[in-house]
């Protein structure tokens, strides 16, 4: 009894350690087992600027989702945190930058039924790494970046994000400002298109047809030419048929009939 029960207990705990598996899908959005999706893309700034500050001990760090940004220091030259170093996050101490996570080191971990964003960065000795927790709220639309731990020794950084977009489908995968979504013709527009193909072969064929076959010329060679010659009498017909029973009616509801 004991290894039927040991094992019914592991696949229990392995299914629920899937249901909050989110697989990177880009370097700012995670999809789960059950197609919820995270994603942070209408939270990171284009205008290389930094969505997210925040002071601690001297230090500022800034964060961006999503895209790269730039920190200037007056006086001092960028080297650390620019677009050419992919930054997603960057540690201000006075004057000296430090590239402490980039953009396409950007992974995403499921750890005690929490889900964080983790960045990397080479350019720091030790290496540093970056957790950001993501923290579901759906009634906050600004974001809260905050900061929650820092080991200096071992260059790990803790920070946690409150924000609607880190609820499961909280925020659009584009921003519906700044992402124009491809054109393409409606269902209108394709019938109208095979209806002109199919009267173009219709009457091209046809007039081919009539002359090489039949040797017709002039107003003969149009396919159906009685027909087609016929139809506006049938249209004024059909009209007149349509209308006659309004014109009786409001005769006999007393109206005044207009001439």
């Amino acid at each position: 009894m004991q290894v039927p029960c040991v094992l019914a207990f592991a696949l229990l705990a392995f299914a629920r350690s899937s249901d909050f598996t989110c697989k990177k899908t880009s370097n700012c959005s995670c999809q789960y087992e059950n197609g919820d999706n995270i994603n942070l893309i209408s939270l990171g700034k284009r205008d290389q600027t930094a969505r997210f500050m925040e002071h601690h001990g001297g230090l500022v760090f800034s964060y961006n989702p999503c895209y790269t940004f730039t920190i200037v220091v007056p006086g001092v030259r960028n080297v650390a945190c620019s677009p050419q170093d992919d930054v997603a996050v960057c540690e201000t101490q006075s004057t000296t930058l430090f590239n402490i996570g980039t953009q396409k080191s950007a992974s995403f971990v499921t750890a005690e039924e929490r889900l964080y964003i983790v960045y990397t960065s080479t350019e720091t000795n030790p290496h540093s790494t970056t957790r950001i927790e993501l923290k579901c709220d759906p009634n906050e639309s600004s974001g809260v970046f905050s900061v929650q731990d820092q080991d200096e020794s071992t260059e790990i950084h803790h920070f946690a994000l409150l924000h609607k977009c880190c609820c499961p489908n909280g925020c659009q995968r584009r921003s519906p400002v700044t992402h124009k979504q491809g054109g393409g013709l409606s269902t209108g527009s394709i019938l109208l298109i095979v209806v002109l193909c199919l009267l173009f072969v219709y009457f091209v064929g046809g007039i081919l047809y009539q002359r090489l076959g039949k040797g017709a010329q002039g107003i003969e060679m149009v396919p159906q030419h009685q027909f087609w010659m016929s139809l506006p009498g049938l249209i004024k017909d059909g009209v007149v048929f349509a209308i006659k029973p309004c014109k009786n009616w409001s005769t006999k509801s007393g109206y005044t009939v207009m001439k």
